[in-house]
């Protein structure tokens, strides 16, 4: 699978988030151990070498947390969403432990041979503050602690976790953003036909694939709704634009290279229809007992309507005249003026255009 810039990306943040997350708790643990112990009494209180001060403990501590932060930052970002398919919440945390356990005890290990000090500090049964056990458990409640972050990172959205920790749009704020309605065609239908539960587990396949092109042209998940995903670019190149464009032919071209997997497992093939539409909205955190981020403004109703377009003119893509506006380059799309739109909500008649795509 070609890896894009975006995705990329994505997974170098993923990786430097969970070495940070090591780097800072490895300071953390040696602060509170070491912080108030002169130099000269440190090989004494614990099992190290003659000679160890302060300055090397953090030295060493951190040169591991690093190297641990960003062995670990592979797994979760690259190997544990591969690795791990169980639903057993109970089996997968037992799993994840038992793989950090042996790989960082072989780490550690080394690291211990490699400083200096008596083997006798790793096997001691007494279990002294500061042995290798000690580190050990240290460790695997650093692990815990750091799976949970991700796994909260990943259940909220990225965007979210990180506005919420630099205590950003707790006070709405103005922002320049590509919405994206994306909708399975006669879901109604399909429904009624696969039963509820078998169609929500049609719908899982569905979004993971829409969620993969997304991550691959830099787009976001705003909102899974029903049998809806909405999609938002932040406007920072036009390239944005292009890649908002680009999104649903690449998910038609995922789903025709998928179709006999869907038909063998579902025996359903999803289409799906898409409107687009560009301009300001409004960004705000809202609620209270479960917090989200909610875009507001005239660009999301609008881009809503558009369904109905796609419907009403056999269309499975719709752009609006703002969004067309901004295209870089038509090639290989074609674009069909549909003129005098007249939309629920919408004071105004819409110029919009039906885009297709000249191949894949």
């Amino acid at each position: 699978m070609k890896i894009t810039p975006y995705r990329l990306q994505y997974y170098l943040r993923e990786i430097l988030s969970v070495t940070m997350l090591w780097f800072f708790g490895g300071l953390l643990f040696v602060y509170i151990k070491f912080n108030d112990i002169p130099n000269h009494i440190i090989s004494i209180a614990y099992p190290l070498i003659p000679g160890m001060t302060k300055k090397w403990i953090y030295l060493f501590s951190a040169i591991t947390c690093i190297s641990i932060g960003l062995l670990m930052g592979v797994f979760h970002t690259l190997i544990y969403p591969k690795m791990i398919k169980t639903r057993n919440i109970i089996l997968t945390i037992v799993l994840r432990i038992t793989v950090f356990t042996a790989l960082t005890t072989a780490l550690i290990l080394v690291a211990f041979q490699f400083s200096g000090m008596p083997s006798n500090t790793w096997k001691s049964n007494s279990l002294p503050e500061g042995s290798g056990v000690s580190v050990m458990i240290s460790m695997i409640l650093m692990e815990i602690l750091v799976g949970m972050v991700v796994t909260i990172r990943t259940n909220m959205g990225k965007n979210y976790f990180r506005n919420f920790i630099r205590n950003a749009y707790f006070t709405p704020s103005l922002e320049d953003r590509i919405f994206m309605f994306m909708d399975l065609k006669d879901s109604t239908l399909l429904v009624e036909k696969m039963g509820s539960t078998k169609f929500s587990s049609f719908i899982q396949d569905c979004f993971k694939d829409i969620s993969a092109i997304a991550l691959d042209l830099g787009g976001e998940i705003y909102q899974f709704v029903g049998d809806e995903a909405v999609l938002s670019w932040q406007i920072t190149t036009r390239k944005s634009f292009n890649n908002a464009l680009q999104m649903h032919f690449s998910l038609a071209e995922r789903l025709e290279k998928k179709r006999q997997y869907y038909i063998d497992k579902h025996n359903q093939f999803p289409e799906f229809r898409s409107s687009i539409h560009s301009g300001i909205v409004s960004a705000a955190l809202v609620g209270v007992y479960k917090k989200e981020m909610a875009y507001h403004g005239g660009v999301l109703n609008l881009c809503s309507r558009l369904q109905k377009v796609c419907r009403d003119h056999d269309a499975d893509l719709v752009i609006s005249e703002s969004f067309y506006n901004h295209l870089i380059a038509d090639y290989p799309f074609s674009f069909l003026p549909i003129t005098d739109i007249e939309l629920k909500g919408i004071s105004e008649k819409q110029l919009v255009y039906k885009a297709t795509i000249d191949r894949f």
